[in-house]
């Protein structure tokens, strides 16, 4: 939003004022506004905004009834390249239950990656601190996820991973043909804030 002129100049003058009519004290002071104001981008908590990005849902049962098994669900956008396309558009929906941590993908934005007995993927991960990790993982062909909570190990440090304002960066592609690959990140929701809308009882922490 544009400030009218008129209410532009009279700050300015009004400023002014306050410092004693002089330039210099006006420039120290804009100085230490400029200091606060990125102090303040700075020292504002980021937690809370990412970790509310997780929206509580819950399972539903055979019958299609939501059940009180609750978890965490978030979708980050990506990209994908194959043999026809490259840096396509990649959606990936992020779930997070008391034993699983979920992975489903969804080329240009709406085609569901369905898993196969066959394929396997490499997943690399980089952690926050700039960790690398890597290890193999096959998409389920029920669900069509990709499970992290079978992949990722005790080495894998959940504080640095879940800590709710640093992105971890994925960089999966289909074993023996790594131009079939999906380029993504995800800032996962702090540990405390899993633990609270889903209880203490997580299965994928060791």
């Amino acid at each position: 939003m544009k400030w009218p002129r008129k209410y532009t100049v009279g700050v300015y003058a009004s400023i002014l004022a306050n410092t004693g009519g002089s330039y210099e004290n006006l420039k120290k002071v804009l100085v230490c506004a400029v200091i606060f104001f990125f102090l303040g981008f700075s020292l504002n908590p980021l937690l809370a905004q990412s970790d509310t990005d997780f929206e509580v849902r819950y399972f539903i049962d055979e019958f299609g009834d939501l059940t009180d098994h609750a978890y965490l669900a978030h979708v980050v956008e990506g990209t994908f390249s194959d043999s026809a396309t490259q840096n396509s558009k990649l959606l990936v929906v992020v779930l997070i239950s008391d034993n699983e941590i979920g992975l489903s993908f969804r080329e240009y934005g709406k085609n569901i990656v369905s898993g196969s007995d066959y394929d396997t993927y490499v997943v690399k991960l980089k952690l926050p601190n700039g960790e690398i990790f890597e290890s193999n993982g096959n998409i389920s062909t029920k669900t069509s996820r990709l499970y992290l909570s079978n992949i990722i190990t005790w080495s894998v440090d959940r504080d640095i991973m879940f800590n709710g304002s640093n992105a971890t960066k994925f960089f999966i592609y289909e074993k023996g043909r790594e131009y079939n690959n999906y380029l993504f990140s995800i800032v996962f929701p702090s540990l405390a804030y899993v633990k609270e809308k889903l209880g203490e009882n997580l299965t994928w922490i060791w």
